[in-house]
């Protein structure tokens, strides 16, 4: 009697395990996002990533702008913690560059680096690799495909997305704090969210000498913070220099030659630069209520913090405890090309 109730429970749960299409789906591609989907696509989970852009990334992507390809979208730091950099040398082949000296060189101390490191090629190095390791297993990323919805069934163990046309199931649901979708439960209060623009403008600059600063903070008026893209990119021909500026306001996005001046002013580029192109770009982020989510979602419903790129230590140890280093895998040779 014991056996035959044994093999019924087993039934049972191999019965209701093929209720559902995926046993992981994960919305958006931040290096975050994209780094848990591979941690469950190397554990042999059916794994469903979703993209509403035509490119991945998020706040990560590259964009092709003033001439230039692949600039990074934005301005960025990953800080200095080794175990982020180990970690991406070692499982993903990412080479680095010393934001002191914007050249690639071997990161050593916090003394020898004390603004952090960067990716040798920007967000595109980082975010191809990522898209390569989950391509290398015969999974893939659906771009231009946004979550329209999703119903959360605890009775049976899983959320069932609404992709438009098509609806799937799965046994578990990965979200973001940036993550914007309509809950079907009826307890579920939805509501309009506003959008966030972050606002961007790029300067593709005309001096001859070399770029004189990586990363720094707000230093004129309307300016959050700015980055030059130089070294991290392959630029259409020598004398120039990519510079992307975050600012303020819309408005702002038309100050460039005010920008320019300041510049100039602190000695980061020479008194006879002048901008040859110049281009603005916004991204834009929603915030719902995703907590409240994952409250009536239970163990069905994960959200990531994406908050900063150092805050990803917290996960490195997980995924490495499934993801193997690149020396061990069969596509390590897929990643060399990269910068």
């Amino acid at each position: 009697m014991r056996f035959i109730l044994t093999i019924a429970l087993f039934l049972q749960g191999w019965l209701f395990a093929a209720q559902t299409d995926f046993d992981i789906a994960v919305v958006g591609t931040s290096p975050t996002s994209m780094l848990e989907a591979i941690y469950h696509i190397y554990r042999n989970e059916r794994v469903l990533i979703l993209e509403a852009d035509d490119r991945c990334g998020g706040a990560w992507k590259s964009v092709d702008i003033c001439g230039v390809a692949h600039a990074d979208l934005g301005c960025h730091l990953i800080g200095s913690d080794q175990r982020l950099k180990e970690f991406f040398e070692n499982y993903f082949g990412c080479r680095f560059i010393c934001l002191e000296h914007s050249s690639e060189e071997a990161v050593g101390t916090h003394a020898r680096c004390p603004n952090g490191y960067y990716f040798s090629g920007g967000c595109h190095e980082l975010i191809t690799k990522l898209k390569r390791a989950i391509d290398a297993r015969g999974n893939g990323v659906i771009l231009n495909q946004r979550l329209e919805s999703i119903y959360i069934d605890q009775a049976h163990g899983y959320v069932e997305l609404s992709l438009g046309n098509v609806r799937y199931k799965t046994s578990k649901l990965i979200i973001t704090p940036v993550s914007s979708f309509r809950v079907e439960n009826p307890n579920f209060s939805n509501q309009e969210y506003p959008k966030h623009h972050y606002n961007h403008l790029y300067m593709l600059v005309e001096d001859p000498t070399p770029s004189r600063f990586t990363y720094l903070n707000g230093i004129a008026p309307g300016m959050s913070r700015a980055m030059n893209l130089t070294p991290f990119l392959e630029m259409p021909r020598d004398g120039l220099q990519l510079i992307v500026v975050q600012t303020h306001g819309k408005c702002d996005a038309h100050e460039m030659h005010k920008f320019l001046e300041a510049f100039k002013g602190k000695g980061l580029l020479t008194p006879q630069a002048q901008i040859v192109a110049s281009d603005s770009f916004v991204y834009y982020q929603t915030y719902m209520n995703t907590s409240n989510v994952v409250q009536i979602g239970g163990p069905l419903v994960e959200m990531l913090d994406t908050s900063s790129f150092a805050g990803m230590v917290r996960y490195i140890e997980k995924w490495k405890a499934a993801i193997p280093l690149l020396k061990d895998r069969a596509d390590g040779r897929a990643f060399a090309s990269i910068r």
